[in-house]
């Protein structure tokens, strides 16, 4: 391949959030999730001399040597001679609260380096380099996350098959889709959930499967036709499934409820539970006062919009 010699680099990758399919997902569900395009990483990368060490700076702090780690995986995925970089970055995305903040972050590392050096990369092939660097942070990764925020376009994926971008419907020009992520401020490991709900999953597979493979089938109806009771009812017993895995604990299950009272048709966990946010939908014709009454019921926690 053809590169040129290391240059100043910028790039940036967005968040995500799973509309329905999380932990299925692992176990071969068809999922479905839409990139947060106004939720980003941004990083800068600087070539150093070569005698330096690599660097990366979040908003002007060192992180820890783990994710300084990552520079060194990105060379080695991308097959380049490796060079010192400072990397400089900061993200408008929660940490660690189930919006992709550890996949952006491998993808925004892969972009940087790759135009670095003039390399472009397709999207399926950045998602797939990314999710190997995922495996760092999350032991066996689907791939969901980094395929998302690299196409950032809603997607149907299911693991090892190549993902579908999924055509949202707009009604007289405009999005319909109302929907916003409510954080609860708490954090959990995505790997202990992810092993908390396996006695669930495994003990009927198939079943889960399936199910969750019904669930996709009828958002992606709706998302297709602009039809949001299907993606309502498709969120609200996919929540009820994720309570089952025991994914739910009492903090969530009270914003849920509030959800509900202040008028939004539907509501779930995204990303790994036990923390992080809950995905709500509203109802389009009268999404503003219900996101008033949400305002007001959950005032204590951070909210953030979501257009998809």
């Amino acid at each position: 391949m053809t590169m040129t010699a290391p240059g100043i680099a910028t790039a940036e990758a967005c968040g995500k959030t799973i509309i329905i399919g999380e932990h299925a997902v692992i176990y071969g569900a068809r999922a479905i999730a839409a990139p947060l395009k106004s939720y980003k990483f941004q990083a800068k990368l600087t070539p150093l001399d070569y005698q330096s060490k690599n660097s990366l700076t979040l908003g002007g702090a060192s992180v820890a040597n783990n994710l300084t780690e990552v520079i060194d995986d990105a060379f080695k995925l991308l097959d380049i001679s490796p060079f010192s970089v400072n990397i400089s970055g900061d993200t408008s995305l929660p940490i660690g609260a189930g919006l992709g903040s550890s996949a952006s972050l491998a993808i925004v590392i892969l972009r940087t380096i790759s135009r670095s050096v003039g390399l472009k990369l397709e999207c399926n092939r950045l998602a797939e380099l990314a999710n190997t660097i995922e495996k760092r942070f999350h032991g066996s990764p689907s791939g969901l996350d980094t395929h998302v925020i690299a196409y950032e376009k809603v997607i149907s994926f299911r693991k090892n098959k190549a993902c579908e971008v999924i055509e949202v419907e707009e009604v007289d020009g405009k999005n319909p889709w109302r929907l916003v992520l409510i954080d609860s401020g708490l954090r959990s490991s995505t790997k202990t959930m992810v092993q908390n709900a396996a006695p669930y999953f495994q003990a009927n597979m198939q079943y889960h499967v399936d199910e969750f493979d019904e669930l996709a089938d009828l958002t992606q109806l709706g998302l297709n036709t602009g039809d949001e009771s299907k993606v309502a009812e498709a969120m609200k017993r996919a929540s009820t499934k994720l309570s089952e895995a025991g994914l739910l604990n009492e903090t969530l299950e009270n914003i849920i409820d509030e959800c509900y009272h202040s008028g939004l048709i539907a509501a779930k966990p995204t990303g790994a539970g036990g923390g992080g946010c809950i995905l709500a939908l509203a109802k389009t014709d009268s999404y503003q006062e219900q996101f008033r009454a949400l305002k007001h019921n959950l005032s204590s926690y951070h909210m953030m919009e979501v257009n998809i």
